[in-house]
């Protein structure tokens, strides 16, 4: 198969018998809630980004306002 046929984590872990074994990889950084601003906007792009079924539209979509969000974390919603 390939990578995007894989639609979730559990049809991986299917695929190729995986187990997933979550740990922390920054004890020390604290966790931050995300503005309002990201929540609505990966609200609004999910659908589209995985309709699409693009890697260009999930980075345009998901990923930049993502990074977005990490780059400025203190903006607040406009």
């Amino acid at each position: 198969m390939a990578y995007r046929d894989f639609k979730t984590i559990n049809q991986v872990k299917a695929k190729f018998d995986l187990t997933i074994n979550l740990i922390n990889l920054f004890p020390k950084s604290e966790q931050i809630e995300p503005s309002d601003y990201l929540k609505m906007t990966l609200t609004r792009n999910l659908k589209v980004a995985f309709d699409n079924d693009t890697k260009k539209a999930r980075s345009e979509l998901i990923i930049a306002p993502l990074l977005i969000e990490i780059r400025e974390p203190k903006l607040s919603c406009i």
